[in-house]
């Protein structure tokens, strides 16, 4: 799915915080939504707690860990707020952590703004999350650490930038929406 198609659907902005084991196991669901092209809700949190020792969570986040339910009990949470709109992560690698948690579960449809990027600056020798919001002029998401609500949010600045370019593209040579 292009930049410009995503300004016309509803979208769910995914970011993930994960224990550092394999296979990494969710400790965080970040989500944002994008209606028409802008963020129009969120950031909604779902901390779970793994099945992982604590070692392996981000020290950060163990007194949310801690006190959080399995993702048993997160799951339907986690698949309901992504029902029905277009799922976009940075990369794909998000995508398949999430599907390994939600096996019977399918997005409408999905979108990687990492893909968006090369598409909208080929040539790029660094598409990741930081230098990719550098280039699309968005200031201070250096260094994205592995906050799933600070990742969601980073990726849903970065996607209304890159929907904003295609449309203004689109429009640029003549042909409407």
């Amino acid at each position: 799915m292009d930049a410009e198609a995503l300004s016309r659907v509803g979208v769910a902005v995914l970011g993930l915080d994960t224990t550092s084991g394999t296979p990494p196991l969710v400790t965080q669901v970040g989500v944002m939504y994008l209606g028409d092209g802008v963020i129009s809700a969120g950031p909604f949190a779902y901390w779970v707690a793994p099945d992982a020792p604590m070692f392996e969570v981000r020290h950060k986040s163990w007194p949310e860990v801690r006190l959080a339910p399995p993702w048993s009990q997160v799951a339907e949470q986690v698949q309901l707020g992504l029902c029905d709109r277009v799922l976009v992560t940075h990369d794909a690698g998000r995508l398949d952590v999430l599907r390994s948690h939600l096996p019977d579960w399918e997005p409408v449809d999905v979108a990687h703004t990492r893909e968006l990027v090369e598409q909208a600056w080929p040539g790029q020798p660094d598409c990741s999350l930081s230098p990719a919001s550098a280039l699309a002029g968005i200031k201070g998401v250096a260094r994205v650490g592995p906050s799933a609500v600070v990742e969601a949010h980073a990726v849903a600045l970065l996607l209304t930038v890159l929907i904003r370019r295609a449309v203004r593209t689109k429009a640029m040579n003549g042909h409407s929406t």
